[in-house]
């Protein structure tokens, strides 16, 4: 057996690379679908994708933590729902995931079922409305539409009613030609399809998903040196380029073998794109700069965080060693380990700065 080495690619990235494989393999067959055969294909597909990597113990402990804050009316004691940042959605589709697994101790849990329904309703009656308009058109209804698909799977369904006003709240206005944000409305849009089996809402969902997978030389996109440019002529490989990738790869991966299937042309770019450039160097070298640089000089708008601590830390070969431990940690989603407090920062919220923070005061 192989000696497991120590990778500072999430786990996500690297089940990125399998589906990627996945999908070369299937380039040279394409099978016929019935129309109701095909929602159900996909949507069982996402639903798969969803749960990979998911590790039952920690999520049940998790879960059981989240559970002594929720109140009677759906709501938790410790967030704060003044602030416009307050992110519950994350929270539900954890018990939903639980809720499915036949290997989680919440599989099928009345207690669970209850908690989920009684969130989702409470979120629907606060209607929240963010100022960064990336919750409201991007993230909301990408984690209700993967929270609906996983409970699709569920002993007991959700209240037809609730799933039906849920999926309503997903409707956006999809903005066309901006990249790697149009891929991503795209994506709910893929989820909406299979929740409603709307033929209409999945050609739109797999036009604009493949969309973007084009060389756009000095325009946003795919250059020809295989570098990725958004708003502009900005470098944004390990940003923009990253969700390009992964909304790629995941459309790709659940459309192969359809009639939707991503064209061939289309996919070498995408497989240039990540063998060439995203996988080999950017999220690497950007953690690498963002671990080091933060440390150094701080966030703007706050302090440096090795100069404020004490040990200022410019170490490329320590830090890249700290970040194996750290990265390790957020993959198996270590929460009784060493790096505990990082893991907890990391899964408990969508903000990088946070996130980084933290990374740069555990380095």
């Amino acid at each position: 057996m192989n000696k497991m080495i120590p990778c500072l690619l999430p786990v996500n990235l690297l089940w990125l690379k399998r589906k990627l494989f996945l999908i070369f393999l299937l380039m040279i067959s394409v099978s016929a679908f019935a129309q109701k055969e095909l929602f159900s294909t996909i949507e069982k597909r996402i639903s798969a994708d969803l749960q990979t990597g998911i590790n039952d113990v920690f999520l049940a402990k998790r879960i059981t933590k989240d559970l002594t804050k929720l109140k009677a009316d759906g709501s938790w004691t410790d967030i704060n729902y003044a602030d416009a940042q307050y992110d519950p959605l994350k929270r539900i589709k954890e018990m939903a995931t639980a809720y499915i697994r036949p290997a989680n101790k919440f599989y099928g849990n009345q207690e669970i079922y209850g908690a989920i329904t009684t969130s989702l309703q409470n979120w629907l009656d606060r209607n929240p409305k963010n100022k960064n308009w990336w919750y409201n058109d991007i993230f909301y209804p990408q984690a209700i539409g993967q929270t609906l698909i996983l409970m699709r799977n569920g002993k007991t369904q959700l209240p037809v009613e609730l799933e039906k006003v849920l999926i309503q709240r997903m409707v956006r206005k999809l903005k066309v030609g901006d990249g790697a944000n149009t891929s991503d409305e795209a994506l709910h849009y893929l989820y909406r399809a299979c929740l409603t089996q709307n033929k209409n809402t999945l050609d739109s969902a797999a036009k604009y998903l493949f969309e973007p997978i084009a060389v756009e030389d000095g325009k946003e996109g795919v250059q020809v040196d295989g570098s990725y440019y958004q708003h502009g002529k900005q470098q944004a490989i390990a940003s923009y380029g990253r969700v390009f990738a992964g909304n790629s790869v995941n459309a790709a991966y659940y459309l192969r073998d359809t009639e939707y299937a991503l064209p061939k042309a289309q996919l070498h770019i995408l497989v240039s794109y990540l063998k060439d450039t995203f996988l080999t160097k950017a999220y690497v070298c950007h953690s690498l700069f963002c671990a080091v640089m933060q440390n150094k000089y701080g966030i703007p708008g706050g302090e440096a965080i090795g100069a404020t601590s004490g040990h200022l830390y410019t170490d490329l070969k320590g830090t890249l060693s700290a970040l194996e431990k750290l990265m390790g940690a957020h993959e198996i989603q270590d929460l009784d380990g060493d790096y505990k407090e990082y893991v907890e920062a990391c899964l408990s919220t969508t903000h990088r700065v946070k996130q980084r923070t933290t990374r740069s005061q555990w380095l």
